[in-house]
């Protein structure tokens, strides 16, 4: 799990300003463009649930196969009522799943 947070998670948006400030002072410093935190923290979380996914052992993967959409492969997305569990592992993942798979990155059987 991405300590940082896509979107926020666990940083204030101070924090992930600096952060971000810091990246690209660093990537200036190598001589190469580097990746944004929030893209890291969406990819991480992607994949992730994409190997809860594929793992038939994982407790979480009925959760995630239960809330499949059988027509375009998305995830229902969590009815979150508190910003706590709105931050969590398995919206932020559902969320983030839900972006890249619109964007054709990802694709998981449920086979």
């Amino acid at each position: 799990m991405c300590v940082l947070g896509g979107g926020g998670g666990n940083l204030s948006k101070q924090d992930s300003d600096r952060l971000e400030k810091l990246v690209k002072k660093a990537g200036s410093v190598v001589g190469r463009k580097q990746e944004t935190i929030e893209s890291v923290c969406q990819r991480r979380l992607t994949d992730r649930l994409t190997s809860i996914l594929a793992d038939e052992t994982h407790p979480l993967k009925p959760e995630f196969d239960s809330r499949r959409i059988d027509r375009s492969g998305r995830l229902r997305a969590m009815v979150a009522r508190t910003s706590r569990f709105r931050n969590s592992f398995v919206p932020r993942a559902i969320h983030a799943f839900n972006q890249s798979h619109v964007r054709g990155l990802y694709h998981v059987s449920l086979s």
